[in-house]
């Protein structure tokens, strides 16, 4: 019985917004390009100064491990892989549990489009003087799908 699911509105939106986030990327990487030559900073340390420098280009690469890590999320949604953390799945539960885990995929891809959008909006904006605070985003963002998770499997029965 590997029927497929239909998408959620929730899901539609997502991920609607990470493609169009991924697409905004690319061209503010692009357009950056096209305009600087100076090197940019290409790692921060954990206080969020800037440590190792290089030159634009290298934000390319920064676009290319987005893409592969959002492109590696939707193929376990696309495959219907029962990642069961915190919730059992049972013959009785599996739809609603899969329907969850899909939403929380398409949640954990746009996480990691806010997180790469941090480190590029920090990159192309970094200045000596300032502490990057919005680092601090980075750890928030990456625990709203987790949440999301746990809170709508609570009501899901065994």
């Amino acid at each position: 019985m590997n029927k497929k699911q239909k998408q959620t509105s929730l899901e539609r939106i997502v991920d609607g917004i990470v493609f169009i986030s991924l697409l905004v990327f690319y061209f503010i990487i692009w357009r950056y390009n096209r305009k600087n030559n100076v090197d940019i900073p290409v790692h921060f340390n954990i206080q969020g100064t800037a440590d190792a420098f290089a030159s634009p280009e290298h934000l390319y690469g920064l676009a290319a491990l987005n893409t592969v890590l959002i492109a590696g999320l939707y193929l376990l949604k696309c495959k219907n892989i029962s990642l069961n953390f915190g919730q059992e799945v049972t013959p009785t539960n599996k739809d609603a549990v899969m329907q969850v885990m899909r939403q929380t995929l398409s949640l954990f891809a746009l996480s990691i489009v806010v997180i790469f959008g941090i480190i590029l909006y920090e990159t192309i904006t970094y200045d000596s003087n300032n502490t990057a605070y919005s680092f601090i985003l980075i750890f928030v963002s990456i625990k709203v799908p987790i949440v999301f998770y746990f809170l709508k499997t609570q009501n899901i029965k065994q």
